[in-house]
């Protein structure tokens, strides 16, 4: 309703009184802009306001001085201008500088960034921009702040802590760390090195080294265990009752009867296994079964032959054998082969992948690994299958579908489309090309250009709008 003057595939171009043209619309230049311009906005405002991107922007009451499209450059007394705004120095700074902040601050503090920080009860003498550098006794300068020694330092240094401890104690990272009660001998930056009988030293601290522990390592732990544990990534291990025999960092090696030692455990062997060997399992079975990865397979009821890791090499008749197991081919099945299946089956049957698939009533001919290549009249064959090309449809052609459909239908990827009441001529893989009056074509579809519409183009849509409308992307858009 702002627009004056549009142009079509472009938009408004000229609005009224207080508004502008941009990117098609009319945008409110404000109640603030004396001046605005076309693909702009306002260029000018009253005074308080400055220009930035189009708009009118309050400098604000702290501001005495501003610049378009920079905003404030000068602000009152204990304010300064950053970034075009007005920001207050604060109560604790005596100088300061634009786009800087303050950069000098009553005593007890100190600039940094712009701002005045407070240096801290402890601290002694600070520096702007840096902070404390020097603290009171039993405080250590670190990054600029004073930090508490702790009650168990002796000596400290700046920027790094405590470097000498009380006994009990070791410096670690600028920090006393209780050594703790088992340990009796450390190292500042180590911990804990020497520890008391039945612990020992790891990372710094004293671990202990359990009951089951003969004899232990700084640094490794356990390394010799009591009878029936081993040792293990430093721990005892209890190496189970069916164990006869344990290496450390192994684990099992021998086990009662009955059992196989295996990745240094002792595992039931089982009631099928005749023969087995230490970490492999079972290499032997009982009648009726096969070994595979140390385990007894049941072979099968309709297995004749097998062998240990391949599983069943030939089955009962009316069985093949694929991957070890006997399979039944099916009822519909004439001719079969082992780790193939099912090569030839009854009449009405054809061989996919080792099976018999049913070709179907509406298959004349059809041919193995491949499935229906003809049909009865009224179908077509498509991917083995004979499929129905619809009521529409009067001619076709197999592994195509429909190529020809009845009038007011068209072709599209073997199936028979409506063209629909709008179309008065269409095109087979295309569909609707001309419509009737009232109506447009595009991507094959007879649209409706609407009540706005004054001329319209097939593939494009409206190109003429009535009055207070223009055309844009096909549609009548109001001004």
């Amino acid at each position: 309703m702002n627009c004056i003057s549009y142009k079509d595939e472009v938009g408004c171009i000229a609005c009224k009184s207080g508004y502008y043209a941009k990117n098609g619309n009319c945008i409110n230049a404000g109640v603030n802009c004396i001046t605005l311009k076309n693909g702009v906005g306002c260029i000018a405002c009253e005074s308080g306001y400055y220009v930035k991107n189009g708009n009118c922007i309050n400098a604000g009451i702290n501001c005495i001085t501003y610049k378009n499209e920079i905003g404030c450059i000068d602000c009152k007394s204990e304010y300064y201008a950053k970034d075009g705004n007005c920001i207050n120095a604060g109560v604790n700074c005596r100088s300061y500088r634009n786009e800087v902040g303050c950069i000098d601050c009553k005593s007890g503090y100190y600039a940094k960034n712009g701002n005045c920080i407070n240096a801290g009860v402890n601290c002694i003498s600070y520096k702007n921009e840096v902070g404390c550098i020097d603290c009171k006794s039993g405080y250590y300068v670190k990054n600029g702040n004073c930090i508490n020694a702790g009650v168990n330092c002796i000596s400290y240094k700046n920027e790094v802590g405590c470097i000498d401890c009380k006994s009990g104690y070791y410096a670690k990272n600028g920090n006393c760390i209780n050594a703790g009660v088992n340990c009796i001998s450390y190292k500042n930056e180590v911990g804990c090195i020497d520890c008391k009988s039945g612990y020992y030293a790891k990372n710094g601290n004293c671990i202990n080294a359990g009951v089951n522990c003969i004899s232990y390592k700084n640094e490794v732990g356990c390394i010799a265990c009591k009878s029936r544990y081993y040792a293990k990534n430093g721990n005892c291990i209890n190496a189970g009752v069916n164990c006869v025999a344990e290496r450390n960092e192994v684990g099992c090696i021998a086990c009662k009867a009955g059992y196989i030692a295996k990745s240094g455990n002792c595992l039931y062997k089982g009631v099928n296994c005749i023969s087995f060997k230490n970490d492999v399992g079972c290499i032997d079975c009982k009648s009726g079964y096969y070994a595979k990865d140390g385990n007894c397979i049941n072979a099968g009821v309709n297995c004749r032959s097998y062998k240990n890791e391949v599983g069943c090499i030939d089955c009962k008749s009316g069985y093949y054998v694929k991957d070890g197991i006997c399979k039944n081919p099916g009822v519909n099945c004439i001719s079969y082969k082992n780790e193939v299946g099912c090569i030839d089956c009854k009449s009405g049957y054809y061989v996919k992948d080792g099976n018999c698939i049913n070709a179907g009533v509406n298959c004349r001919s059809y041919r193995n690994e491949v499935g229906c290549i003809d049909c009865r009249s009224g179908y077509y064959a498509k991917d083995g299958i004979c499929k129905n090309p619809g009521v529409n449809c009067r001619s076709y052609r197999n592994e195509v579908g429909c190529i020809d459909c009845k009038s007011g239908y068209y072709v599209k990827d073997g199936n028979c489309i409506n063209a629909g009441v709008n179309c008065r001529s269409y095109r087979n893989e295309v569909g609707c090309i001309d419509c009737r009056s009232g109506y447009y074509a595009k991507d094959g579809i007879c649209k409706n250009p609407g009540v706005n519409c004054r001329s319209y183009r097939n593939e494009v849509g409206c190109i003429d709008c009535r009055s207070g409308y223009y055309a844009k992307n096909g549609n009548c858009l109001r001004n």
